[in-house]
């Protein structure tokens, strides 16, 4: 009996979360909680003394600013994409040769090291075919319009993660801050707005409706910024898209692609639902704001009317449930539910999800509820656009079954023979809770964790251009430093240019 109000007490926890976590500044708000834990990633240390850039070649640089150990285990590959469209990007790729084919042992701390004396970096060739490059960002999007409920400070610091897929696609971000006016007051708006347009973004700041509205309230209100700013602006707009601030999209043309699919000239309402069945009765059939909310402008404007009416007659909702039931009381509208948005209610440790090779439209709670550098991993996209998260295997060494790239994620060596191979068509279930199958109806098949002993694992830690286009991706496995172990590190260099 105990046993069951302990874990019904933890279930109507899960749902406040969904409404309220978005709100609450950062991570720390989990630091209590043995309920919660961030991404188990070992954190970078701080670089040892005489850990500096050395002289020999400025392309190792970026390892310093890691933490790593002063002296590393090395590998690099460059990768020689070759494009096509018409294989199947959803099956893992077998490649005959395997990942890591030179290892070398380079100390960071030296001004050069001794194997590299010649300044040159062993760089083996590796093909791989993979999806042509999505169409770069160029002003093509002004049909999609975007709106967020949050605070000026997320919105500062949320900057770089829009960036990634804002920039220079003639888009608008529509913010609506839901800070106090008199706090509004000290800071400077026009400045963020300038900010985010030097980096290629259209932000237009809006105050609330109401001083005394809340953040869940805005989210219902903005719907009319979204409707005054598509008047104004004067550009024919399809989609209204209300957001949180920590909404991810990998590619937005590959979310303008998939909504090609439907009449914007119809009222619409798009989204996805949670993937935890336990707050799905909470949800009934709503769309979830992490994942996206989308309504074409036809309905918006049936909407428009009843907005205030909407926020008096379902006061205890969350903001999403209170759009959910505003379009069921005043349309004929029905959630249309749209593979590829994820609201991503899973705690902990998420990497099954990215390790599952899933075509991802949006994501969402990358940085509370589980912690990864989005933008970092969705560099990619501007090399070969859906190889985003596709999965390539490679033989294993020695007591090795294979080795795994996860594209923009991370590099998993699975120990033993390949009779001990997990199935790997099935979804590694990291993540906490869901015992009780919650979420086998969303992202099953599942499968159990593998034992750390037997999965070997290097994180994507960053992604950069070169001067030449090409794209570097870091993948870092942290040794354990109370055994004396050294870090290791593994770069693909992917050396098609970007447009």
């Amino acid at each position: 009996m105990a046993r069951c109000v302990i874990v019904s007490t933890l279930v109507l926890v899960s749902i406040g979360l969904v409404y309220e976590l978005d709100m609450l500044p950062g991570r720390k708000v989990f630091d209590g909680s043995k309920h919660y834990h961030i991404n188990p990633r070992p954190l970078q240390r701080e670089p040892e003394r005489g850990n500096l850039p050395g002289s020999c070649d400025s392309k190792l640089g970026h390892l310093q600013s890691l933490g790593l150990t002063a002296t590393v285990r090395y590998s690099r590959r460059c990768v020689n994409p070759t494009f096509y469209s018409d294989a199947n990007r959803d099956v893992i790729a077998n490649i005959s040769s395997r990942l890591v084919t030179k290892e070398e042992i380079l100390e960071l701390g030296k001004a050069c090291s001794p194997t590299f004396n010649d300044g040159a970096i062993p760089c083996d060739p590796l093909e791989l075919r993979v999806p042509p490059a999505y169409p770069k960002n160029q002003g093509q999007f002004t049909h999609l319009t975007f709106g967020v409920a949050t605070t000026f400070a997320r919105l500062l610091e949320s900057k770089p993660s829009f960036a990634h897929w804002l920039s220079d696609s003639g888009s608008t971000l529509v913010g609506l801050l839901t800070d106090d006016l008199e706090e509004l007051a000290r800071v400077d708006l026009t400045a963020l707005e300038d900010e985010y347009r030097a980096g290629g973004m259209n932000l237009s700041l809006v105050v609330k409706h109401r001083p005394n509205h809340s953040t869940e309230q805005s989210h219902l209100m903005i719907i009319r910024d979204l409707l005054r700013h598509a008047r104004e602006r004067g550009t024919e707009t399809h989609w209204l898209g209300i957001i949180d601030d920590d909404t991810f999209f990998p590619s937005l043309y590959a979310l303008a692609n998939a909504f090609s699919n439907y009449d914007h000239t119809k009222p619409q309402y798009l989204g996805q639902l949670t993937e935890s069945a336990q707050l799905l009765p909470i949800g009934i059939l709503g769309g979830f704001g992490g994942a996206g909310i989308f309504l074409s402008r036809p309905l918006a404007q049936l909407l428009d009317p009843h907005l205030e009416s909407c926020l008096e007659d379902f006061p205890d909702r969350g903001g999403d449930m209170q759009i959910m039931n505003c379009i069921y009381e005043h349309s004929f509208s029905k959630l249309t539910m749209v593979n590829g948005l994820y609201q991503m209610d899973i705690m902990g440790d998420a990497a099954g999800f990215y390790e599952s090779g899933r075509q991802i439209l949006s994501l969402h709670h990358w940085k509370s509820w589980h912690w990864s550098p989005v933008d970092k991993m969705a560099a990619i996209t501007k090399i070969c656009g859906s190889c985003f998260l596709q999965r390539f295997s490679f033989p294993g060494g020695d007591d090795e079954a294979v080795s795994i790239l996860n594209n923009g994620y991370s590099i998993n060596i699975y120990r033993g023979g390949l009779e001990e191979l997990p199935d790997l068509s099935r979804t590694e279930k990291t993540w906490d809770g869901g015992e009780d199958g919650a979420f086998q109806w969303s992202l099953g098949p599942l499968r159990p964790k593998v034992d750390k002993k037997r999965k070997k694992s290097y994180w994507l830690e960053t992604a950069m251009t070169g001067e030449n286009g090409e794209l570097t991706q870091v993948y870092v496995h942290r040794g354990n430093g109370h055994h004396g172990e050294l870090d290791e590190v593994i770069e693909l260099v992917w050396t098609t240019m970007i447009g």
